[in-house]
């Protein structure tokens, strides 16, 4: 993958049209088709402004965080390319390994935090474990269900993730100066909890014999 960044994709927010194509001002209308097309322009005014090319300070917060993630995962997936045993790592893959904890997760479990279906991830763990990133395991606790962990090699996956992760912070931390960075991510947390309250009940265990057995043990 190359370092540059596409902005034109599809975003949640909006989908902005280049300035060049904005409507223009209508002249001489009637009624209420005067008015429809007033709004319209009015809103190729605001399109303007939030430029599809580039953040500004027009943009939603939101939209901000979505073209920095962007950046960031193509940054690191250009970092694992640059070893020949992780060229194969996509960005679909890494929706599915960064949800896979040290002590291993159920495709369940990923499907929840992933926000996808049970079916995907399965294909998806299939596909990561032909290529010898994962294995699975039968779950200690409920022999019923199948536990993905890290194989060796994906291991050393995470090791050369973890690091490509650091230096990006770095270079971020070292743009707006430590303090502040520290700072934005407190701020970024708490505007996250409001949306999803940090409490036990949301981030247990969904199944109860595991539950029980950890409070057991």
């Amino acid at each position: 993958m190359g370092n540059q960044v596409d902005y034109s994709v599809n975003l949640v927010y909006y989908q902005c049209m280049p300035s060049k194509r904005l409507p223009k001002r209508p002249t001489r209308l009637l009624g209420k088709e005067r008015g429809r097309r007033r709004e319209s322009a009015d809103g190729g005014e605001v399109l303007q402004r939030i430029r599809v090319d580039r953040p500004n300070d027009e943009q939603p917060l939101a939209r901000h965080l979505i073209l920095l993630f962007r950046a960031f995962e193509d940054e690191l997936l250009t970092g694992l390319h640059a070893h020949a045993e992780f060229r194969s790592i996509t960005a679909a893959d890494h929706d599915v390994l960064r949800y896979i904890r040290p002590e291993g997760s159920t495709a369940v479990e990923i499907a929840r935090l992933n926000g996808t279906t049970k079916q995907a991830v399965s294909k998806a763990i299939a596909s990561l474990e032909r290529r010898g990133f994962v294995v699975r395991t039968p779950d200690p606790v409920d022999r019923r269900a199948v536990r993905i962990t890290f194989s060796d090699k994906g291991f050393g996956l995470v090791t050369e993730a973890v690091r490509i992760i650091g230096a990006i912070e770095a270079r971020q931390a070292k743009r707006v100066g430590a303090r502040e960075y520290r700072k934005l991510k407190q701020m970024l947390q708490s505007l996250f909890e409001a949306y999803a309250p940090e409490d036990e009940e949301n981030h247990a265990d969904p199944d109860p014999r595991r539950r029980n057995a950890r409070v057991r043990g």
